[in-house]
């Protein structure tokens, strides 16, 4: 589908070998003759003009207040896998993020598993969040007390 366009085709850098991130406010983050693009107004804390972005090698991209982005800036960054944030003023708050995982579920099901084994996965999570959290590991007999005495009123 319209190959060349965007550059869809070309390679991805890891983002061990990318820079972090690039803060861009009161813009239009675009894209034009394949290439990021941002055409700043200035008044913000990024100086106004039209910037080239290099979105290969960069991993996340903080756009701040009075920005707008193109269509074809979002497909161009999920394809280069460029996570892009929404950020309040001076980067105070932090409203949106795409996560920067890689395309698998294996976490969310190994949750799902634990969750739905009532008597022995949730019991184990909630024995390992307690040392990760205090410190300490809750003795066995402990819990399978507190386990038992749950249906009891």
């Amino acid at each position: 589908m319209l190959l060349g366009r965007l550059g869809l085709e070309t390679a991805r850098l890891p983002h061990a070998d990318r820079h972090g991130l690039i803060s861009l406010d009161r813009g239009h983050l675009t894209v034009e003759d394949g290439c990021l693009a941002f055409t700043c107004a200035g008044g913000g804390s990024t100086p106004p003009g039209r910037y080239g972005l290099p979105h290969q090698s960069v991993s996340l991209i903080l756009l701040g207040p009075g920005s707008m982005v193109s269509h074809d800036a979002l497909r161009l960054l999920a394809r280069h896998g460029v996570g892009l944030a929404a950020i309040g003023e001076d980067g105070v708050r932090f409203y949106t993020a795409l996560p920067l995982l890689p395309d698998f579920s294996s976490l969310a099901r190994a949750q799902a598993t634990f969750w739905a084994d009532e008597r022995k996965g949730r019991l184990m999570v909630a024995r390992r969040m307690y040392a990760l959290r205090l410190g300490e590991v809750l003795p066995t007999a402990i819990s399978q007390c507190c386990a038992g005495s749950r249906g009891r009123g």
